[in-house]
């Protein structure tokens, strides 16, 4: 069975739609801040993608008009500069930005479902070293549901890989919880453990130098991209040894 995999980053600008400029007129400050968007994020995606040939769906605008990463029934998918928009003015806004991102990769996996591939989903975030006054010390957190077992094996199995070319603080299920509402969990829902596995990549901000000169400390960024690149090969080998273990 073949692995189609694909790329998303739901956090990666903070750029601001021209009709609501208005409403974030003074929040310069915020918007340039991890609240506006996960800081490096797109860039890791993109090279990612670009290295491996992967689809990539970046979302166009800052987490603080609506957050792509959360169900339409999460009590923050609205922050608090739009959700005390009213009713129609937040119903433009899921209809515009929110929902054709959310259609877009949901049809995509369908499509390869469909085709008979098992899709395997990597959503690229980053999260501030320091939150309130708790302090995040892992460097990678790989986010999985414990519960679905590709998910598991192919994120220990990406653990081992990087803990053995770099000297990387990866952790499993953190900064957050796997199961918590997000993009990836939201597909779980509507596809079976065999033919949907996703996986959430958190990459502390603090490994990002520059994004003017796109600097990166210990150039972990293309140990990261060698480690996707040696599980695609090697679930590819392993697909085709069952296959044809089960055509004999």
């Amino acid at each position: 069975m073949e692995c189609y995999w694909v790329l998303t980053c739901e956090h990666a600008s903070n750029a601001v739609p021209p009709r609501f400029r208005s409403i974030f007129s003074k929040k310069s400050a915020l918007l340039e801040s991890h609240r506006g968007y996960d800081i490096g994020a797109q860039h890791y995606a993109q090279e990612i993608s670009k290295s491996l040939s992967w689809p990539l769906f970046c979302g166009e605008y800052t987490r603080l008009l609506v957050d792509l990463n959360r169900s339409a029934h999460n009590p923050h998918l609205f922050s608090s500069i739009t959700k005390t928009l009213d009713s129609t003015t937040k119903q433009e806004i899921l209809d515009l930005y929110y929902t054709p991102f959310r259609t877009n990769v949901r049809q995509l996996v369908e499509k390869k479902i469909a085709s008979g591939a098992t899709v395997i989903h990597i959503s690229c975030h980053t999260f501030t070293p320091i939150l309130g006054r708790v302090e995040r010390p892992m460097d990678l957190g790989i986010l999985y549901d414990p519960h679905r077992a590709d998910e598991k094996s192919l994120s220990l199995s990406l653990r081992q890989e990087l803990a053995a070319h770099c000297s990387m603080c990866i952790r499993m299920n953190a900064p957050y919880k796997g199961v918590s509402d997000g993009h990836v969990t939201a597909l779980r829902r509507l596809f079976s453990p065999d033919r949907y596995v996703g996986i959430e990549l958190e990459i502390n901000q603090s490994l990002y130098v520059s994004i003017k000169t796109e600097l990166w400390q210990d150039a972990w960024l293309p140990r990261l991209v060698d480690s996707l690149r040696f599980l695609k090969k090697k679930r590819g080998v392993e697909r085709y040894a069952n296959r044809s273990a089960t055509c004999k």
